[in-house]
This record gives C-alpha cells, structure tokens and sequence, in this order.
C-alpha cells in the first residue's frame, strides 16, 4: 500500500492530523481488525470462558469423576489401543 502522507498543521507549523486516500483508510481498518482478532485469539483462554467448551451434565460429570478415580487408584482394567483396533478391523490405521 503505496500512500502519500498528507498533514494538517496548526499555526505552529505544528502535525496534529493525517489526510489518507479512502481506500487506503479502509485497507488500514482491515489490517487493524485482522490483527486485534489474531490478539483475541492468541490470548483467549477457554478456561476464563464460562461459554466455551462442551457441557457436561452433572450425571455423567459424576461418572466421568468415578472412572478418573477408579483409574488412579488401579481399579480399570484395560486393552492396549492396537490390540482394541485389531479386534475391530482397524489394524492398517494404527
């Protein structure tokens, strides 16, 4: 974007404004946007978002909270992934 700079000055000689094209103006406002959304992005922590994320209800928040626990403490049982898509046919996409 190739802009020639125009200025309004006060009596002191002094820049207080910029004069720009139009459509350079609106490329600028695109540029600003683009950058204030790659911001929000970088700094959006879902944790801090109360909308965000997937809803769980409580009933199945319980038994999720169960099988964390059962897990830790050595009570699960379990098959190796590989083993689980052998059993299904799936074995080429491990």
């Amino acid at each position: 974007m190739a802009t020639t700079e125009r200025y309004i000055v006060d009596e002191q000689g002094n820049r207080v404004a910029v004069v720009i094209d139009m459509d350079d103006y609106k490329h600028l406002l695109e540029e600003l946007e683009e950058l204030r959304e790659r911001d929000e992005m970088r700094h959006y922590d879902p944790a801090r978002d109360p909308e965000a994320g997937l809803k769980v209800r409580d009933d199945v928040r319980a038994e999720l909270l169960e099988a964390q626990a059962d897990y830790e403490a050595g009570r699960l049982t379990g098959k190796p992934l590989d083993q689980v898509m052998r059993e299904f046919g799936l074995a080429d996409d491990v």
